[in-house]
């Protein structure tokens, strides 16, 4: 089927040995060979027939086989949903330890054409992929150079991800540290998938990340990939719709980044912050912040939760608390060096409904008397 699985045609040649014993209804194949110009597999067919349908057991194994011969020799009946994100999803790269094993008891297969849905006992896929190009969801740009193991047993289609990475329009990039995609039931409908995925590189990549579908976190912050630089490494879970016909429910995703070092391009709450440690956790409904870094050039420890619409039941918070030495105080606060020598903690609390409330600790700090 080289239309759905993107590829031109394989060639190849099939060897098919067995016999039919007439005692006992069976026919047995033990030599089943295909050979490609890029890789082989071997396999052994047994059906034996009575009232109904008849029972079959199938088996193939291949040590190595291009990803193109996998996609287009997949049967176009067996598995046909793990079947189809195969063949829009994988790209390139190698196939190995790839193992088939398919059992379906007399009397399953109906004289007409309707689907066969197989439990975990009766059909299991598993094959390891590397140097592949994977599409993984939504808009989000593929995974190159990816190497993971694919497993389907029954209707449970599973993709580990061990590393990758993504290149974006922009230039920008991130790496894949880590990530499963999973389909947990490849017969129901909707259709619906949970991805998990472990990222890493520069600011501005992994929240551009954050921008694709089915997440859109970063919108949600106010925020545009360029507003950060630094390095981050991010947590997103999904879970989402894979086909728009079936009209699935809305996405839900939670992304959680861990900021190094990270600087804000752009002012917030009217301040500079610089040099932040700690988390961004994003979720539909909200936005939150727990750092410390240097607002203004001065150290701090931020606590922030934004709500991420504008009618959500989130109801804004925003705590600060700043430690001034005399520079930073002279700098920050210019003029009330002449009252206070020594360092201050400032605590400012900023509540949804726009009050303000700030407490000043000065027990190591001096007054000066005129």
């Amino acid at each position: 089927d080289t239309e759905t699985a993107g590829e031109p045609p394989v060639p190849f040649d099939a060897k098919f040995a067995g016999q039919f014993l007439t005692q006992t209804n069976e026919l047995t194949a033990d030599q089943i060979v295909v050979s490609t110009a890029r890789g082989a597999a071997a396999g052994s067919l047994k059906m034996v027939f009575g009232e109904g349908s008849p029972q079959v057991s199938f088996g193939m194994r291949a040590a190595r086989l291009h990803s193109s011969v996998v996609k287009q020799l997949w049967p176009f009946w067996m598995a046909s949903k793990a079947r189809d994100w195969v063949h829009k999803n994988l790209f390139g790269g190698n196939v190995t330890n790839a193992s088939l094993s398919v059992f379906v008891p007399a009397g399953r297969m109906s004289i007409y054409p309707e689907p066969l849905d197989l439990d975990e006992n009766e059909l299991r896929i598993s094959f390891d992929v590397d140097n592949v190009r994977m599409n993984i969801a939504g808009n989000i740009p593929p995974i190159r150079d990816t190497a993971g193991h694919f497993s389907l047993r029954g209707p449970k289609m599973v993709v580990d991800i061990d590393h990758g990475t993504s290149y974006f329009p922009s230039g920008r990039s991130v790496s894949l540290d880590g990530g499963q995609f999973i389909i947990a039931n490849t017969y129901e409908k909707p259709l619906m998938a949970d991805m998990h995925i472990n990222v890493s590189g520069a600011a501005d990549g992994v929240a551009e990340l954050t921008t694709y579908k089915p997440i859109g976190a970063l919108e949600r912050t106010g925020f545009a990939p360029s507003d950060f630089s630094g390095k981050i490494s991010a947590k997103v879970d999904a879970v989402f719709g894979l086909i728009p016909d079936q009209n699935p429910p809305p996405p839900q995703w939670h992304t959680v980044m861990t900021l190094n070092g990270v600087d804000l391009e752009k002012e917030f709450v009217g301040h500079w912050l610089t040099d932040l440690d700690g988390t961004l956790d994003i979720t539909p409904e909200a936005a939150k912040v727990d750092a410390k870094g240097n607002l203004d050039g001065a150290p701090m420890q931020l606590t922030a939760l934004e709500p991420a619409e504008p009618n959500s039941k989130v109801q804004r918070s925003r705590n600060i608390e700043l430690t001034l030495d005399n520079d930073d105080r002279n700098r920050l606060l210019p003029g009330l060096g002449e009252l206070i020598d020594g360092p201050l903690k400032i605590d400012i609390d900023q509540s949804s409904e726009g009050r303000q409330a700030v407490s000043v600790d000065i027990t190591k700090a001096a007054l000066i008397l005129p």
